[in-house]
């Protein structure tokens, strides 16, 4: 028990230097890719990213016998890296980053109106790592720039009146992304 009690006035008096310095510890993201997030330092050398994207496109076709062809995709994702930072010069820090992130997309097509039976969906997980910098432009506000590996996975299935297909594919690519943190 004299030990802890030690310990914690040994505690109490190491100065907090740290504490005046009021480091901003979460920020919202916006990056290219598309994506939208949030940058949670949990630690001076270990950050969370969780981020989240969509898209929908609508694409209208009318061909020489005048029927208009539509469809529609939409895709929602979501995702986590981790940033593990390396260095700290002054307003530049260098980080590890890996990645994980799962998509959902859906698909319908349309001929005059009528839905001519042609529906799909898919799913796609994908895990990578990237190197990476941030540089803080200011207290609030920081940029960073991207580049690494990534393998996805995905699965899609359609079905056209009473066929269906399935398709699975596997991609290996380079990946690169940038984006701004603004800070609370």
């Amino acid at each position: 028990m004299r030990h802890l009690v030690f310990a914690l006035a040994l505690l109490g008096s190491i100065p907090g230097s740290a504490v005046a310095q009021d480091q901003r510890t979460v920020g919202v993201t916006m990056g290219y890719p598309a994506s939208i997030g949030v940058l949670w330092h949990v630690s001076p050398r270990v950050a969370i990213r969780p981020e989240f994207s969509f898209t929908f496109t609508s694409n209208e076709f009318t061909s020489a016998l005048d029927t208009l062809t539509t469809s529609d995709v939409s895709a929602v994702g979501v995702g986590a890296s981790g940033l593990f930072y390396l260095s700290d010069l002054n307003k530049l820090r260098t980080y590890v980053s890996p990645r994980f992130t799962y998509a959902r997309t859906t698909s319908s097509t349309e001929a005059n109106g009528v839905s001519f039976g042609s529906e799909g969906s898919g799913k796609s997980y994908s895990a990578g790592g990237a190197f990476g910098a941030q540089y803080a432009l200011g207290d609030r506000f920081s940029v960073f720039g991207e580049v690494g590996v990534g393998y996805a996975r995905q699965k899609s299935s359609s079905d056209i009146q009473t066929f269906q297909n399935s398709t699975v594919s596997h991609t290996w690519s380079s990946r690169t992304g940038i984006g701004a943190v603004l800070y609370f």
